[in-house]
């Protein structure tokens, strides 16, 4: 394995002929809130624009995923949880990244504080998810695959 390039949070590496992105893995958070899921709404430069997404973020080296899960929960809507319960793991992208991607659902929230990573807290009912994807008003990836998995196993 040749390392062709190492960032802060990533690293690209040559192995068995193909260039490979490793990265931390990650954790997404389905925060619940009575008859809402909490979304954010948050801008990405790669793209140019902003998404709606889960909050979510990567798992810091030594921390567990359901740590990970409350703090960047913390972080990015300024609600902790007392309730975690794993949903799913995946890879988002085998084909050229090491990254794999938790989903957790939060219970019981409670609102702590403000946070500033984020453009906007969007409270969205249960019940109006489903159009949400289908009028692709939701096209991020994680948030995807977290929210199908959740309303058609929990829901």
């Amino acid at each position: 394995m040749k390392i062709i390039y190492k960032g802060r949070f990533l690293q690209v590496v040559e192995k068995e002929g193909h260039e490979i992105v490793n990265l931390h893995s990650a954790v997404a958070i389905i925060p619940e809130c009575e008859d809402n899921v909490l979304l954010i709404k948050h801008y990405r430069p790669s793209i140019g624009k902003s998404l709606l997404e889960l909050p979510a973020g990567w798992v810091e080296e030594g921390e567990s995923l359901e740590k990970a899960a409350l703090r960047e929960l913390k972080e990015e809507t300024g609600f902790i949880s007392q309730e975690l319960e794993f949903l799913v793991s995946f890879f988002p992208s085998p084909g050229y990244t090491s990254e794999s991607l938790s989903v957790f659902i939060a219970r019981n929230l409670k609102n702590v504080g403000e946070t500033n990573e984020i453009e906007e807290l969007v409270f969205t009912p249960k019940n109006q998810i489903k159009n949400l994807i289908k009028n692709k008003s939701i096209i991020d990836g994680k948030t995807l695959i977290g929210l199908m998995y959740y309303l058609d196993y929990r829901i």
